[in-house]
């Protein structure tokens, strides 16, 4: 076998190898466990409530920086909000909290698997308002992709108690701002 033809045989044996990498860290949700950290962000004066925002960040980011802009427009709005990675300890007891919201990226049409056991093993209580999102590299909005969403949400919360509506929503990447603040209104709504 001549030179250029191992050299070609390498390039395209280490860009399925990355590929395969790529995929395995997104499918299996690696990067969720990085997500261990939490933080307190404290209203100005007395909290209306209290608030948690739960994420998984995902390989780039993106979900993290939802989580924040969130938690900030709850902060804002009055609460005061824990922002927690889901696989942080903080994360684990919502018992005391007004408000959840949780969200990772979309991998294969479904939230993070991260979020998705995060949700199903929760300890509901009566009243809590809960917000779902996801993160996706689109630039338009995909009715596929936010039904998928609706159904899984639909799917964790249907043995909960009595709660207002679950608020759903996609994050897109060339709104993420403008997303985040409807979804806190929506929830606060």
């Amino acid at each position: 076998m001549d030179r250029k033809k191992k050299i070609v045989l390498a390039v395209v044996a280490v860009a399925a190898l990355l590929i395969v990498l790529f995929l395995a860290v997104a499918l299996l949700d690696l990067m969720s466990y990085t997500a261990t950290g939490s933080e307190t962000l404290q209203p100005e004066g007395t909290p209306v409530g209290k608030a948690m925002v739960v994420y998984s960040p995902g390989l780039s980011g993106q979900a993290e920086q939802a989580a924040k802009e969130m938690a900030q427009a709850l902060q804002s709005q009055g609460y005061l909000v824990k922002l927690a990675g889901v696989r942080s300890d903080a994360a684990s007891d919502i018992s005391d909290y007004d408000v959840l919201i949780a969200g990772g990226p979309m991998y294969g049409g479904r939230v993070s698997s991260s979020v998705d056991a995060y949700l199903g093993d929760m300890e509901w209580h009566d009243g809590l308002r809960l917000g779902v999102f996801s993160t996706t590299g689109g630039s338009e909005h995909d009715e596929k992709a936010y039904d998928s969403l609706g159904d899984q949400v639909a799917s964790l919360t249907k043995d909960a108690p009595p709660h207002p509506d679950p608020v759903v929503r996609l994050i897109l990447t060339v709104n993420v701002e403008e997303d985040c603040a409807q979804m806190v209104d929506a929830i606060l709504a």
